[in-house]
């Protein structure tokens, strides 16, 4: 946690974001939304400090609130949630102790991460503490997927748009912090530096020629077995499943323009040929559907089988 947050602390982009937004008065309730999933908690954490911090220049990142903060034991700054997604049992804790005065802090902060994946129950009971919250209470509340989150909830918040990063920043901080910078995986992160080093680590470009050369070859149902077993043997089924959202958001691309350079786009043209628009939208959809029933451990298998199948559906349905 903390090497991802002293990562995004050297983005002048999205720091100087950040102190102008508390600049502007502090709300009480936030939620911090982007594709990042990384920047987006850093992000909350980053605002902690900025809202905490007791130096001159914020965040001074030496004064005692800012190591505790740093050090990840800030008795005034509570993470959720505490298992893989916010339940109700979360929202109790919350509400429990966001009434109690702070100890250390002028407030008391609250992050809650990934809040597309709290159930609705969750969000509902969370609801009658953001119409009337203490005070001295913050909630930073971060997600990947607005859309998940219920409007009511919404509604209660500020809801800030983070900023991507320009590739150029992107390097420098990259080359500051001795990670390997590539070009091509850098394409794919848009501008996310989070998104960048989880490609790095996962070895996206083998999953994603994988997924090109699947594309190419994969014709009929009798085909989906050789290749689900390929994907299932890999046990990189989250890996997989991102790598072939980012190729057909490439298809896309191409096919809303054919002129705009991709690397290696001669197969990707191809390919793009062999599906309509309509094609790429219905599959990019049922692929973040995938990826939410990933999330909740829904049977491997079927969820491959079902994105295989659907791929050659629309593929099919819609020329």
């Amino acid at each position: 946690v903390v090497e991802q947050l002293e990562l995004f602390l050297e983005s002048k982009t999205l720091v100087n974001f950040l102190i102008n937004l508390r600049e502007k008065g502090i709300k009480q309730a936030y939620i911090f939304s982007s594709t990042d999933k990384n920047k987006n908690q850093a992000s909350c954490d980053i605002f902690s400090l900025i809202v905490s911090c007791e130096g001159e220049n914020v965040p001074c990142l030496n004064c005692a609130n800012c190591k505790r903060i740093l050090g990840n034991n800030h008795i005034d700054i509570y993470h959720f949630p505490k298992g893989k997604s916010i339940v109700v049992e979360d929202i109790e804790n919350i509400i429990d102790s966001c009434y109690v005065l702070p100890a250390e802090n002028k407030y008391k902060i609250y992050i809650l991460n990934d809040f597309e994946f709290a159930n609705i129950s969750s969000q509902n009971k969370f609801l009658k503490t953001l119409e009337n919250p203490p005070k001295d209470v913050i909630f930073l509340i971060n997600t990947s997927n607005l859309e998940l989150i219920l409007d009511t909830i919404k509604s209660r918040c500020e809801i800030i748009n983070l900023p991507r990063l320009t590739s150029s920043e992107i390097k420098n901080i990259l080359q500051k912090e001795n990670i390997k910078v590539d070009d091509f995986l850098l394409e794919k992160a848009a501008g996310e530096i989070g998104k960048y080093c989880n490609l790095l680590s996962n070895k996206f470009k083998d999953q994603y020629d994988f997924c090109v050369k699947m594309l190419e070859n994969m014709n009929s149902s009798s085909e989906i077995l050789l290749y689900s077993s390929e994907i299932l043997k890999n046990k990189q089924l989250e890996n997989f499943i991102v790598a072939l959202t980012l190729l057909f958001e490439d298809l896309l691309v191409l096919k809303l323009c054919p002129n705009r350079s991709i690397q290696s786009d001669n197969k990707l043209l191809e390919i793009s040929n062999k599906f309509s628009k309509r094609a790429i939208d219905e599959i990019l959809k049922n692929l973040l559907k995938s990826n939410n029933e990933l999330f909740y451990n829904t049977n491997e298998n079927l969820i491959v089988d079902t994105i295989l199948i659907n791929i050659l559906e629309e593929k099919y349905k819609w020329n």
